[in-house]
Order: structure tokens, then sequence, then C-alpha cells
């Protein structure tokens, strides 16, 4: 998707919409196909054209600020846009019409489903499921399911090479950045914010300087197991963009030295925009492993090397 935003110009505003409609129609994917064999009876739409009724049905009852008069347009206009045959774009428009005349009733449907086959109506694999209620049951089951289904927060972490905790909040109070700090039983020695930004926060001036790196908390696991200490050799496996890359020199207090290894040269590209903002020059990137008997006092690697 990233390669297709770099093609695209958007606005910020515009590109969260795509990121929403297209994460979200992959997400809720089962319970709108079993929406969409309750309008249509006969056999199942073509793959194609199946995907844009799901994209029109997702902005009707799951995007609040997407009139359905608007979902059925717009898709409507992409359908031609995209050159269906002149029967297919009035089966896209009957059946997304339909559903926006009934959206009371489609709310019914999935309250329904929702009730008798869980997996379905929260969009979940039958078979991951059945594994979560035998372990969990159903009611913490449900409750996983809907926690799954939420939209992931943007979470922050300070890099503290460049700046400190307060410096940082001073500056996103300035930048209208809504922010509140997050722990886990995992993090030490490096700081996370849950934040809200106004606008796109690659924008921001303190993303730009490098104060802070977009950085999934789970994400930081790994490194603190690892725990690379100052002065150390490591070597990094598959290491773009870089968020555990970045985080490992600014434990290592950018002192040491790190081998990191990607094959993707687009990978590469970000990994080194990321450390030259943030500010670290310990990290020597390439695509190629390092030569036979180098040593290091520790790797990381996100698959199985052998």
């Amino acid at each position: 998707m990233r390669g297709a935003f770099e093609k695209n110009v958007l606005t910020y505003k515009d590109r969260a919409f795509c990121q929403e409609l297209v994460f979200g129609v992959i997400r809720w994917q089962a319970l709108l196909d079993w929406l969409i064999k309750q309008k249509v009876h006969e056999k199942t739409p073509p793959l194609r054209t199946r995907i844009l009724i799901r994209m029109g049905l997702y902005q009707m009852i799951m995007m609040d600020r997407v009139p359905p008069y608007a979902a059925v347009n717009e898709s409507v206009k992409l359908a031609k846009a995209l050159g269906f045959k002149t029967p297919d774009v009035s089966f896209v428009n009957a059946v997304l019409r339909a559903f926006a005349s009934d959206l009371e009733n489609t709310e019914q449907l999935i309250a329904r489903i929702q009730k008798e086959e869980p997996s379905v109506g929260y969009s979940h694999p039958a078979w991951l499921y059945r594994r979560w209620v035998a372990r969990y049951g159903l009611e913490k089951t449900v409750k996983l399911m809907e926690w799954d289904n939420i939209p992931p927060p943007i979470f922050a972490r300070v890099n503290n090479l460049k700046v400190d905790r307060d410096k940082l909040l001073e500056r996103w109070d300035y930048e209208k950045v809504k922010w509140e700090p997050f722990t886990a039983s995992w993090l030490t020695n490096v700081e996370f914010f849950r934040i809200e930004p106004s606008g796109n926060p690659e924008a921001l001036g303190s993303f730009k300087d490098g104060w802070f790196y977009i950085q999934d908390p789970s994400t930081a696991l790994a490194v603190m197991m690892l725990e690379p200490a100052p002065g150390e050799r490591i070597l990094d496996y598959c290491a773009a963009p870089g968020g555990k890359t970045t985080l490992m020199a600014q434990l290592m207090k950018n002192n040491g030295f790190i081998r990191a290894v990607e094959i993707s040269k687009r990978g590469l590209r970000l990994l080194a925009e990321n450390c030259t903002r943030l500010g670290i020059t310990i990290v020597e990137a390439g695509d190629t492993p390092p030569a036979e008997g180098e040593m290091f006092d520790r790797v990381l690697t996100r698959r199985a090397l052998f």
C-alpha cells in the first residue's frame, strides 16, 4: 500500500480514508461477504464485483462520516472508471441501494449473526474462534475479537539521543498533539506515548527533527530481551524500516556498531532515512550478510536463518 501512496499524491485526510477503507474491508471481510449473500441469493458475484460491493457496504455500516447515498454513488463511479460492463455497474448499484434503503435491518442481521455465529459476525477464522473459546470461554473470546477489530492507535517512541521527554511533550503541546503515556512490563529505559495528531504525524516538526519514532510498543519486546549495550557489535537481519534497529542504537547510546542487513532496496532507503533523521551514526546498512568469521556480540533476526 505504501508503494501505491508514493505513486499517487493524496492529502493526509484522503490517505487516512483510503487506508481505513482497505484495512477495514480486509478486517471485516467474512461479515461483509455474509451480508452480501443475504441480498444476493443466486451465485456468488465475481471477485472484482464483490470487492467493490464490500467497499461500499463497509462505508455504510462502519464509517459514520460517509452518508449511504455517497457510498453508493462513489462505488458506481468507481465501477464505471474500472471499466465494468453496464450490467455489472447496475448490479453494484442495485445491491448497495438495497442496503442503503434498509440499514436498520442490516444492523439487526449483524446483531443476529454475531450471536448465532460469532466467528462470522466478528470476522475471525472459525478454527481460531474455536481455539479461543476452548481456552478463554465465549465471553472473553467475543471481547477479544471486538478488540482485535479496532484499528490500531499511533504510538511514538521518544528519541532521547536528541531530546528528553519534557521537551518533546512541550513541543507536542505547541503542535496540538494529544498524548498519553504508555507503559508495559517489558519497556525499560525507553518511553512510549500514544498520540493523536491533528494531521499527518510525519508532517510534524518534531518528527522531521527526529525527536520521536512512530513504533508499536510490542515491537520493542525483542530488542529489550536482546539487551543491547553501549560498545557492542550487533548483527541485525531484516532490518527495515528500522524500528528495532534504531531502538537498539538508542539503548546503545549511539556507541558501538550495528550491521543492518536488508535485501529490499526500498527498505534500505527507509532505514537510512530513519537513521539520519534520528541522528544515529553507528548503523552500517547493506543487502549482503557479514563476511565469514566476522564476530558479533548479539544477533537480532525477524525470521529463521536456516
